[in-house]
């Protein structure tokens, strides 16, 4: 990292490499749109580039620069001010070879959650991004957004409330083939 805060551009291209990924896939859910992600991306590469010497912890570099990422596309969709459409996942991962896919991931499942992840708040969408796509512990997200654990954890459980209630009247609506039933 000391060879990035030097200027070397080769070992800055491999300290972000190495996050690259990640950021992207965050990025994806984020703004939902793989347009969006990019440039929220590209944002956060400039950003970490012209900061890095501002870092003082070498070990936190994944947390700031994801809280970067997150600002970047906050950022990104107050500029816009619209809702994304679900329509521009169609293209994920495709032209740039990124595979964004963990696993065993399958497309329908994955447009599925996009399609639910959009219907939440940016704040709360963020956490469940955080917390299960990402896989990071309540601690390191409560770091990341720079909220309490205790806020945290009242944001997954509404997001994940409302996902449940999305899901079951999706499912009514699809087992009857019309409007949900109460």
């Amino acid at each position: 990292m000391s060879a990035s805060v030097r200027g070397d551009m080769d070992a800055f291209e491999a300290l972000f490499g190495s996050a690259e990924q990640a950021l992207y896939r965050m990025g994806l859910s984020i703004t939902g749109s793989s347009q969006n992600a990019d440039e929220a991306l590209a944002e956060t590469a400039l950003t970490v580039l012209e900061a890095l010497a501002s870092l003082r912890r070498p070990a936190y570099f994944y947390t700031w620069a994801t809280r970067i990422l997150i600002n970047a596309c906050y950022a990104l969709q107050r500029e816009r001010s619209k809702v994304v459409p679900i329509a521009d996942l169609s293209t994920v991962g495709d032209s740039d070879g990124r595979d964004i896919f963990p696993g065993d991931a399958n497309w329908a499942d994955f447009q599925d959650i996009r399609s639910a992840l959009q219907q939440l708040s940016e704040e709360h969408r963020t956490v469940v991004v955080l917390r299960y796509l990402e896989d990071l512990t309540v601690d390191e997200v409560s770091q990341i957004i720079g909220v309490p654990e205790g806020t945290v954890k009242s944001r997954l459980h509404y997001a994940l409330r409302q996902l449940r209630t999305g899901f079951d009247v999706s499912m009514r609506v699809s087992q009857t083939g019309g409007a949900a039933r109460e």
